[in-house]
């Protein structure tokens, strides 16, 4: 599965989006799993102070995505709709302040490119 299950546009307007990744386990069991996603789109308001915006573009594109995945393992058959209703309120509990936050897109920037640049420094150094 898929599923657009939910989506949640926060005041900041950000738009989070949980897709239903669930899948049976063994006999009457699943693993319930929920990929929530939210995808900005990179304008020179979202760089860092650091860091040039067509820097920025070059190494990560138009758009940035965070994504997180949920997940439930060995749950039974009739407990799955609770779960993931119970997994995304709990997501969106413990991490609503941090989206909403006007600097989540600066920070967010800040993260993909420091993991960019180390995983350029780290293949660098593989192939050298």
């Amino acid at each position: 599965m898929n599923d657009l299950i939910r989506e949640i546009k926060l005041d900041s307007g950000i738009v989070l989006t949980f897709y239903d990744k669930t899948s049976h386990y063994y006999g009457g069991f699943f693993h319930v799993s929920i990929s929530v996603v939210c995808e900005i789109k990179l304008t020179p308001e979202c760089c860092p102070v650091n860091i040039n915006y067509e820097d920025a573009v070059s190494l990560l594109g138009d758009m940035v995505k965070y994504q997180k995945n949920l997940e439930r393992m060995g749950v039974l058959r009739e407990e799955v709709s609770s779960v993931k209703e119970h997994l995304i309120d709990q997501f969106i509990e413990s991490s609503q302040s941090y989206l909403a936050d006007p600097n989540f897109p600066v920070k967010l920037v800040a993260k993909e490119i420091a993991k960019q640049s180390k995983n350029k420094a780290v293949n660098a150094l593989r192939f050298s």
